[in-house]
């Protein structure tokens, strides 16, 4: 990726985490997928930043109630970590937390 590309992908993810710590998960959502194209584009889909842009995405599904994508999203993180990374690297923690996280839900009663 060039700088110029990395500055803006930058750039995008930092307003991308703005918008979803103000809760407007559509639009963190949106542009979180221009960051993970970018850096597709750029790095290659089994490449750890992808994977962390990834994981991200995977946070806003969950946010929004949107569970299997979510859950979709954080085994594909977890699929490229393990390929990319030591088995104790602690960025795995990220997927597994999540993964975590959306079994927990999965298992609490619903609620109407």
């Amino acid at each position: 990726m060039s700088p110029e590309h990395s500055k803006t992908a930058e750039s995008l993810h930092n307003l991308a985490m703005l918008y979803g710590d103000q809760g407007n998960y559509p639009q963190a959502e949106r542009l979180s997928l221009q960051v993970l194209a970018l850096e597709e584009r750029a790095k290659g889909s089994d490449h750890p930043d992808v994977a962390s842009t990834l994981n991200n995405l995977a946070f806003i599904y969950y946010q929004q109630g949107r569970y299997s994508e979510a859950e979709a999203t954080y085994q594909r993180v977890l699929a490229i970590y393990e390929h990319s990374l030591s088995p104790n690297h602690p960025s795995l923690n990220y997927p597994l937390d999540g993964l975590a996280t959306w079994a927990g839900r999965q298992r609490q009663p619903h609620r109407r």
